[in-house]
């Protein structure tokens, strides 16, 4: 057929007309692709799972998983965890080494404590890969009906191939728990319903005292929803959150009195923040410009307060102001305004390491319902930026902040004054450029979903695995249609 002839509207783009490309046109061949991917994605994963296990002690052991250990030996004897931390930090500001968690995680972590080093580790990291199937199971059983196949194997792929997941494996760190505590309380939210929020709420109230920050994701618990029935405040996840973490505090108390220590001593320190490049929070950043300006920045309480302000409200806002019977629909809806309140905890907490920013991928899976489908209309434009900056910002929080400093000694900013600060700042901060375009991904597909649009599940039914340009491919003579 020939092209030039073909109507405008239903003319073929160029790389749909380019042997080999075109078959990425085609819906049926995305979705072998991709699952394909996936699968070799998961098998890389296991191999690297599998190194890991065996090589436990020659590097990983230096870091994290030694505190945790020691602080679940050290409250087995009775003694004061945060000992090491505190002697290492007499004043207050942070600094390295030692515990810095609440004790819930010592707590949780005394069967280990009766264990060798080695073997401990063994066990935990054999626990966190299971957690980290858990969470992809509670993921699927959640919005399995929201995505197409594909878009589910895309997740897979983006999970598996994730640089903040695997340094968050090669520290035994907690975060892959936080995930899928954070999981549970976002399919909770999505599925809806008293039930839902209860969930919720008990999901994050054990985040929360397991570490400190998920207690900004509080905001998602208390929601005005509005529709044609009227208009609903639901403040039952906020109090079953409130519940479950003060519950959890009064055990620990009872428990151990070392509980008490972490809020008097432990946690001002940590408040404060640091100026350390591997810090990637915006705080940090604000705190690394005023000491290179050489001016007296604002107190870590003020800024922590003001970056609260500016970027989890809007979010949160942006979310009530979404109709729930739009044309993205109540799930949707509740899956990208959960999503986007999400993206703002690692940008305004004290201190965000990139194995931190495992918690990113929640972020892009309660995204991934609304950034599948381009609809017509006015919600178009907003949703393809979305799915751009999605793509930019997975890319910029996969980056390894050290790979930076190649670029700052080749440019001679290794001790960077004036103006040069600026390009000093912006080279060292590519995951926090990452974090706030996933920010800015979620607050555009929330204002796409108050914009008129009519989108293919508009009418309840499941969404296809159709992208729009597969969908030109198929109105042409001889074009493979998407599903039988």
């Amino acid at each position: 057929m020939d092209d030039t002839n073909t109507p405008p509207a239903t003319r073929r783009p160029l790389p749909a007309r380019v042997y080999g490309l075109r078959l990425f046109y085609r819906a049926g061949f995305r979705r072998r692709i991709t699952v394909m991917t996936a699968i070799m994605a998961t098998i890389a994963y296991i191999l690297r799972a599998l190194q890991q296990l065996q090589e436990v002690g020659s590097a990983d052991l230096r870091w994290d998983f030694v505190q945790f250990h020691t602080a679940a030996v050290d409250l087995a004897a009775g003694s004061n965890p945060y000992t090491a931390f505190l002697s290492s930090c007499p004043v207050a500001h942070w600094c390295r080494g030692g515990y810095i968690f609440p004790t819930l995680l010592a707590v949780a972590m005394q069967p280990l404590a009766h264990m060798p080093l080695v073997p401990a580790a063994q066990v935990w990291l054999v626990l966190t890969h299971l957690l980290l199937l858990l969470t992809l199971v509670v993921a699927w059983r959640g919005l399995r009906n929201l995505i197409s196949p594909t878009t589910a194997a895309l997740l897979v792929v983006a999970t598996m191939l994730f640089i903040p997941l695997y340094m968050s494996l090669f520290f035994l760190q907690v975060g892959v728990l936080l995930v899928l505590l954070m999981t549970v309380a976002g399919v909770a939210l999505v599925r809806g319903g008293r039930g839902g929020e209860v969930i919720a709420g008990v999901a994050l109230g054990v985040a929360a005292v397991l570490r400190v920050t998920p207690l900004l994701l509080a905001p998602v618990l208390g929601r005005i929803e509005r529709a044609a029935s009227g208009t609903r405040v639901r403040l039952l996840g906020l109090l079953a959150m409130g519940a479950t973490g003060l519950g959890l505090l009064v055990l620990l108390q009872v428990a151990t009195p070392f509980t008490a220590v972490y809020f008097q001593d432990v946690l001002p320190r940590i408040g404060v923040g640091t100026i350390d490049l591997d810090n990637e929070s915006l705080p940090g950043l604000l705190a690394r410009a005023a000491a290179l300006w050489r001016i007296d920045a604002p107190s870590a309480t003020l800024v922590g307060v003001a970056a609260t302000v500016a970027f989890v409200l809007p979010a949160w806002i942006a979310w009530q102001r979404t109709p729930v019977d739009g044309w993205l629909g109540g799930r949707r809806t509740r899956a990208a305004g959960f999503a986007a309140v999400l993206a703002a905890m690692p940008i305004v907490s004290s201190i965000t390491w990139q194995h931190h920013l495992v918690s990113e991928l929640v972020v892009l899976a309660f995204l991934a319902p609304a950034l599948e489908r381009v609809p017509d209309g006015a919600a178009a434009g907003p949703i393809r930026a979305a799915r751009r900056l999605a793509v930019v910002s997975y890319l910029l929080l996969s980056i390894d902040r050290h790979m930076s400093d190649w670029v700052i000694l080749n440019l001679g900013l290794a001790e960077p004054a004036g103006w040069r600060v600026v390009p000093f700042l912006v080279i060292t901060s590519g995951n926090l450029i990452g974090m706030l375009t996933l920010w800015l991904t979620g607050l555009l597909v929330l204002a796409a979903a108050r914009r008129p649009a009519a989108a293919p599940w508009a009418s309840g039914a499941e969404p296809v695995d159709r992208h729009p340009t597969a969908v030109v491919h198929d109105l042409q003579p001889g074009g493979e249609p998407a599903h039988a």
